[in-house]
């Protein structure tokens, strides 16, 4: 037991530096291009699993969208669904099942599961968007009616409302718990939904100002997305039962963070001083300690990177930036650790595998 509570207490201690963000300042990253679809003028990463695929859409000169599955510099096309022109992928598992929406513009669009192959078999899961995904095959995001939902991935139709009206689901775990936000008492809080469809909703509060949503849960429970308070601008922020939690920005106005890993890591973009929009590295303590992950690549390389939209276990980060060629494209950021932070890192993964074995005992 005594080696054991050292053990806890020393990965504890590591993980905890580790999240931290002088570290991350050590950490620089290769950047590896997401290629556009052919004709795409646009493109743009969302979301990447712990195997390293990534999905997003690319935009056309007609203003169309179109879903793509990006792996090791191959592209597929996801295509859309029956009478629908325009796709757009959000959310991907380790299993490789894509979620998103296929829609007509003027129209409601469909929640969708795409088929990851790109042979079309893309299943309508119902109106209106599937914004994640888990490793059980679990989705979530809002119906028609505007209200959080989790959708039946046979595509029968077999939905079920799981948050009060005017809400949404934006985020679930692998352990199957969903946030979002519903409007209550003149603005939008963050809330933890009753999978079950009952009314057991978990209200995380808000700041006081109309916008207080959560984007992402990771599998230690922590939530992160945005947060307002009254005539304030927008910023990033943690949710907990113990309160809001504001990261702050680069030195502008507003922040949003998007994505949290199992390790704490969370990405999103934030206003730099002179207004630009840049992908960042958020300090999750609220101290501050923010960084502009085009700090963190070769300066040569001709990109900025505009936001990070996603961010998997390895620390593989995903977004969309302009190259130097000025086009707009996905990309993907792999970290080259210092031989400390690769350490730490090491530590840190075999922490958290620890600590779910020892939950499932």
């Amino acid at each position: 037991m005594r080696l054991r509570a050292i053990l806890f207490s020393t990965a504890t201690l590591l993980l905890a530096i580790m999240m931290d963000g002088p570290l991350y300042a050590e950490m620089t990253y290769y950047v590896t291009e997401i290629e556009a679809l052919p004709g795409a003028t646009l493109g743009g990463a969302g979301a990447i699993n712990n195997n390293g695929q990534v999905v997003g859409y690319c935009t056309f000169s007609d203003g169309r969208d179109r879903a793509f599955l990006w792996q090791n510099h191959t592209l597929v096309d996801l295509g859309t669904l029956p009478g629908r022109s325009t796709s757009r992928a959000y959310a991907i598992n380790d299993y490789g099942q894509i979620v998103g929406e296929c829609y007509q513009p003027g129209h409601y669009g469909q929640a969708t599961l795409f088929d990851s192959s790109g042979a079309g078999n893309n299943i309508d899961l119902g109106t209106r968007v599937a914004l994640a995904i888990n490793n059980p095959g679990q989705i979530v995001g809002q119906a028609g009616n505007f209200v959080a939902t989790s959708f039946d991935p046979t595509g029968n139709q077999n939905n079920i409302a799981i948050g009060p009206g005017a809400s949404d689901a934006t985020g679930i775990n692998n352990h199957g718990a969903a946030v979002g936000s519903a409007f209550m008492a003149g603005s939008y809080h963050a809330i933890i939904l009753d999978m079950t469809g009952g009314t057991n909703y978990t209200d995380l509060g808000s700041l006081g100002g109309h916008d207080n949503a959560p984007r992402a849960i990771n599998d230690m429970g922590q939530i992160v997305g945005e947060a307002q308070a009254p005539s304030q601008p927008i910023v990033a922020a943690l949710f907990a039962p113990t309160g809001i939690v504001t990261f702050g920005t680069l030195g502008g106005q507003e922040s949003m963070a998007c994505a949290i890993n199992d390790l704490g890591q969370t990405v999103g973009w934030a206003q730099t001083g002179t207004g630009e929009w840049h992908a960042t590295l958020f300090d999750i303590t609220g101290n501050g300690n923010n960084i502009d992950l085009n700090t963190l690549i070769d300066p040569g390389l001709g990109w900025t990177l505009i936001a990070a939209s996603g961010i998997n276990n390895k620390g593989w980060i995903v977004g969309t930036g302009i190259n130097a060629d000025g086009y707009q494209r996905g990309y993907v950021l792999t970290p080259i650790p210092t031989p400390g932070a690769l350490l730490l890192g090491s530590i840190g993964v075999g922490f958290v595998t620890w600590l779910r074995r020892r939950r499932s005992l």
